[in-house]
């Protein structure tokens, strides 16, 4: 893969993952005058998810992250896409609203690329708003999970570094003080109405080292660069 164009891929998670190592930072201090109480965690839980799950953000980040992943099913792995390739991707854009996201991406990827004309063409119309994303098939935004998961399952990490158990301990689970970092979570998510179950929290929990922005990256830029897991070994 180009490694111009990895870097410019990359480039756009940076800021997700500095607020990321700012909260971090923000839990460290927090940590260090002593174990958060659990009624104090859910606020700042609390507060997190407001910003991070309000629904426009969200399907905002649930598009780029479209983007990224549905990227092999319109192009090519990048360098041996054509301007065909590229011309069939408009066409599709103007009615499918996740290959109008591939599209996006595609403007800020690939425009330098002088065999690609079309694509230049359209990126100064994407930036204005000419070009606008047709209307998402109704229900659920097709990575709205998996954005969530992410989120929630930071948000545990930061818990249990901040001096939470992860899960409740088996011989306590139907005893009436649960306080575990799965417990936090389920309480700052009904505040902000995203109800969900405690094991549902808990599955995110188990599940969690590929619920994270770097592990999905690195999926993400193999995925444009045409890597298959096989060919890694």
């Amino acid at each position: 893969m180009n490694t111009t164009k990895q870097h410019l891929t990359f480039a756009m998670f940076l800021d997700r993952l500095d607020a990321a190592a700012q909260q971090d930072a923000a839990y460290g201090k927090l940590l260090s005058k002593g174990q958060l109480t659990f009624d104090s965690a859910a606020a700042v839980a609390t507060t997190r998810m407001q910003e991070t799950l309000k629904k426009s953000w969200s399907n905002s980040e649930a598009d780029f992250l479209s983007g990224l992943l549905d990227y092999p099913k319109y192009l090519p792995p990048l360098g041996s896409e054509t301007d065909t390739d590229v011309q069939q991707l408009i066409e599709s854009a103007k009615t499918d609203h996740y290959a109008f996201a591939v599209l996006k991406l595609a403007a800020e990827t690939l425009v330098a690329d002088e065999h690609l004309p079309s694509l230049r063409d359209i990126k100064p119309l994407l930036d204005l708003g000419f070009v606008e994303a047709p209307r998402r098939p109704t229900g659920q935004h097709r990575y709205a999970k998996l954005h969530r998961d992410t989120l929630i399952a930071g948000e545990l990490k930061r818990l249990v570094a901040a001096g939470f158990t992860p899960m409740r301990a088996k011989a306590t689970q139907v005893k009436a003080k649960k306080r575990s970092a799965c417990d936090v979570m389920v309480a700052a998510l009904e505040t902000v109405r995203t109800s969900l179950s405690y094991d549902a929290v808990e599955a995110i929990w188990l599940k969690r080292e590929q619920l994270n922005w770097p592990v999905i990256l690195d999926q993400a830029l193999k995925h444009l660069a045409g890597v298959s897991p096989a060919s890694e070994h």
